[in-house]
């Protein structure tokens, strides 16, 4: 087999990637290890600006709203905010543009595993039937966060777990998060006549946190969670998208906003490389990193310096903010930022190692 792009993985970024391609195009071959594109996902909640900016998107997706937000410190301390967000059914949505990719002329093979590179135009996959031989001018991974192509980058990603439990207990319209330690939380929200109840963290801990905060559960999904966005995700004619590239936000860790803009841009640059002859890779990885780069750093920022706080330091901020005016599910660091007063003298230890912060924490705790 034979293509112009080589797209491994079929998840929401992998799919969004092939559909754009394809509109265009380019022949788009996209394989997949399992039988079915459908799997459990996460929450499900997205930005009301990430929603308009989706290459591809149906109403029918939408099965709740977020209107408020109330965050709980370790102690009880409650910081609230007027959020506004919409919740997706994810597993409909990647189900959907898996099927609108294929409609504008992807190729998608499933049940097919990437299991190595031959050179750098040439992918060893395997089928029920055995090994098969795949040539390509570009290839993408987009494998999620156990990413195979992301060894070519010698790399290591750490994990988290991520878990929601089905219930029928939680709130109308709104978010509740609970800081559990550092920068790991656990969450309560709507999702169309039922809710989920979910949390972040090592082993165990995730589950254990969600569980404890409902009384009865139907169903659990999961699965692992990337922890760092990495600074380099281009090699050669390989590309790494989504999970595989630990495009995630750094504090509540979702991703779909981050992926359609990779998606987009991307497949600009892959169509561009391919009209020019010229490799052009590069410049998806500049471009990305130019329009979410600030809001990463200060996110990663915030997040050590969470992560480096101690349970009474993390109430002793909440009690400080008190609440935050225009959050953005989107754009979440720079929101924070700019809806707390009290951030504005955090800021300038931002601007330092995020022991800084910690230290001006502790400088106004009283002892």
């Amino acid at each position: 087999m034979r293509c112009d792009v080589l797209v491994v993985g079929a998840g929401v970024a992998g799919s969004t990637l092939s559909m754009l391609l394809s509109s265009n195009g380019v022949d788009v071959i996209q394989i997949e290890a399992r039988k079915s594109v459908v799997r459990p996902h996460c929450s499900g909640i997205i930005g009301l600006d990430a929603w308009e900016r989706l290459p591809f998107r149906k109403s029918s997706w939408i099965v709740d709203r977020i209107n408020w937000a109330k965050l709980i410190s370790p102690g009880g301390i409650i910081l609230r905010t007027d959020a506004s967000a919409l919740v997706l059914d994810r597993e409909r949505m990647d189900k959907e543009i898996s099927e609108e990719a294929v409609r504008r002329g992807t190729e998608l093979l499933t049940g097919v595993r990437f299991l190595e590179l031959e050179g750098r135009e040439k992918a060893v996959v395997m089928d029920q039937e055995g090994k098969k031989e795949i040539k390509f001018r570009f290839i993408v991974g987009a494998d999620g966060a156990k990413s195979t192509l992301r060894r070519v980058f010698h790399e290591d990603m750490p994990l988290l777990t991520g878990v929601n439990l089905v219930t029928d207990e939680g709130p109308k319209n709104g978010y509740i998060v609970r800081i559990r330690r550092g920068s790991l939380f656990s969450w309560l929200h709507p999702r169309g006549g039922i809710f989920y109840s979910g949390a972040i963290g090592k082993g165990d801990e995730a589950f254990r946190w969600a569980s404890s905060q409902v009384r009865q559960f139907s169903r659990v999904l999961g699965g692992v969670i990337p922890t760092k966005t990495m600074r380099r995700f281009v090699k050669w004619n390989l590309a790494l998208i989504g999970d595989s590239a630990g495009q995630v936000k750094p504090l509540s860790r979702g991703g779909v906003f981050y992926i359609s803009e990779a998606s987009r841009i991307l497949a600009e640059e892959i169509i561009r490389s391919m009209e020019t002859g010229k490799n052009l890779l590069r410049e998806y990885e500049r471009r990305w990193w130019s329009l979410l780069g600030k809001e990463i750093v200060i996110g990663e920022l915030m997040r050590n310096m969470m992560d480096s706080m101690s349970d009474r330091e993390i109430d002793f901020l909440f009690s400080m903010l008190g609440e935050i005016h225009g959050f953005s599910t989107d754009f979440q660091s720079s929101s924070i930022l700019k809806g707390a007063g009290i951030m504005k003298s955090l800021a300038v230890g931002l601007k330092f190692p995020f022991k800084s912060a910690k230290s001006f924490i502790k400088l106004l705790l009283p002892s």
